[in-house]
């Protein structure tokens, strides 16, 4: 197996291996703790999700870039960012503590559950994930994931109860340090991360260089973190819960678009070097599978909803059902928007990045923000997926200017295809479970028929996925 090809493999089982152990921890904390709890869990993790990129704004991937360089022209040492990570960890853990105990809740509970959950701060930040990835020793990245996600589910099966949410964020905080501690131990030398405190000039001279590559990806992230927040805000914790269950199932589909990336595009950054026609045709054929694989699960989930939210999470969560069908709709954008993320930072498009990532995100937050001030939370799911489009225009905007892929053909004979089946079941004239048997099959037949997809992106696809097996 190639070096690409076992950087895949070792990528693809430790997502694949954290999104099912998570999914599981998710379906667990939901059905012990209740709707109303969940929902307080699913606000406290947001809350964690933007302190965490406080404490770490795009300084994990200047790291690992930095240290692929040669050493005279790196700008700081492993130490420097380490000692750095740690600094801003405590500082955001500091201030957004003092603001959790400053502003009003609904109970000291709250609060407190924020607050635990906080403490992940300091074990996150010390995890050397980036140095691993650096060193190409992405095993160890792998083992460290799956062991704190498996050790988090195992934790909560043993100990959670309905009546103790406070437990959930200790047990998460030691499932983080038992992540970091592996790596530790896994390392070749402590004296790689041994080193002297930045100076002053060194700590702004490293934050400033990695902020614009982490801006960009905060500001994609709003359309996960914001709903929680403003749907706890504005409605509750009950509509919390329910949200987060169905949004949780959308998160587990995009595991899905992670693989397809990985797999479909592995040479993007020499072909971009190299070979801008052949590129053009990768991004193409790409184009047609991200968009088909988005819309047949959202098929999928749109037809299903009920039966995946009563399976997973149980009766109490019924109107979850709604918001999942709702949410469906995020998914091929989110597929789509992938191809363009993943394929400006594989051109090293750092600002064109930053920029789509800016104006997408903050338009985002402004949709969430007034849309769940007015609206329903139905209104709120319907925000989150036009939040996601006028972030995929805006990343579009910027990869056209390096790639122009047709996009028209692919909208006609792959979307509009299945914006047809997913009529039927609203109009009534295919009902469950024949809709969820019935549809995906039509609409896979249906896309090969009108040559939305053909024998020629099938066998790029194998070709794509099965490499060493047809060049050996």
């Amino acid at each position: 197996m190639g070096e690409k090809q076992t950087k895949a493999y070792w990528f693809f089982l430790g997502d694949t291996g954290v999104r099912i152990f998570g999914f599981f921890t998710t379906i667990l904390l939901a059905r012990i703790l209740g709707v109303e709890s969940y929902g307080l869990l699913s606000i406290a993790v947001a809350v964690l999700g933007v302190a965490s990129w406080l404490s770490d704004p795009g300084l994990g991937t200047l790291g690992a870039r930095n240290l692929a360089r040669p050493k005279h022209k790196r700008i700081s040492t492993v130490g420097e960012i380490l000692r750095i990570r740690i600094l801003l960890g405590f500082t955001v853990f500091f201030s957004i503590s003092f603001l959790i105990w400053g502003t009003h809740f609904h109970s000291f509970e709250t609060g407190l559950v924020i607050q635990l959950f906080l403490l992940s701060l300091i074990p996150n930040a010390l995890l050397l994930e980036w140095y691993f990835n650096a060193s190409k020793n992405y095993k160890w990245i792998t083992y460290s994931r799956l062991a704190q996600a498996s050790l988090y589910l195992m934790l909560v099966y043993l100990l959670i109860n309905p009546s103790d949410i406070t437990l959930v964020p200790i047990l998460y905080f030691f499932s983080v340090t038992g992540a970091a501690v592996i790596l530790y131990v896994a390392l070749p030398s402590m004296n790689e991360i041994r080193g002297n405190w930045p100076s002053y000039h060194k700590f702004r001279e490293v934050i400033l260089t990695a902020l614009p590559l982490g801006l960009g990806t905060f500001f994609i992230q709003v359309v996960i973190f914001m709903p929680p927040l403003v749907i706890g805000y504005y409605f509750g914790f009950r509509e919390a819960g329910l949200f987060g269950v169905a949004i949780k199932i959308i998160l587990f589909c995009i595991l899905i678009d992670r693989f397809l990336i990985k797999q479909l595009l592995p040479n993007i950054s020499e072909l971009w070097d190299e070979n801008h026609t052949k590129l053009k045709k990768h991004i193409q054929r790409s184009l047609h599978w991200m968009i088909f694989t988005g819309c047949l699960f959202a098929l999928i989930l749109n037809t299903g909803a009920e039966f995946f939210i009563h399976f997973f999470f149980g009766d109490a969560y019924h109107d979850s059902s709604l918001l999942l069908r709702i949410l469906s709709f995020y998914l091929p954008l989110a597929f789509i928007n992938s191809l363009f993320t993943y394929g400006l930072i594989s051109f090293k498009q750092d600002l064109s990045y930053l920029r789509s990532g800016l104006k997408g995100g903050i338009a985002a937050f402004f949709i969430l923000l007034i849309i769940s001030s007015i609206g329903s939370l139905e209104w709120v799911a319907w925000a989150v997926v036009l939040s996601e489009a006028v972030i995929l225009i805006f990343f579009y905007t910027e990869f056209h200017k390096y790639i122009q892929p047709d996009f028209i053909t692919p909208i006609l004979r792959l979307i509009g295809p299945a914006l047809i089946f997913l009529f039927l079941p609203i109009a009534g004239w295919i009902t469950y479970p024949l809709s969820l048997t019935l549809l995906p099959m039509l609409y896979i037949f249906t896309v090969f028929l009108i040559r939305g997809m053909n024998t020629q992106d099938i066998l790029w696809i194998r070709m794509m996925l099965f490499k060493e097996e047809i060049e050996n």
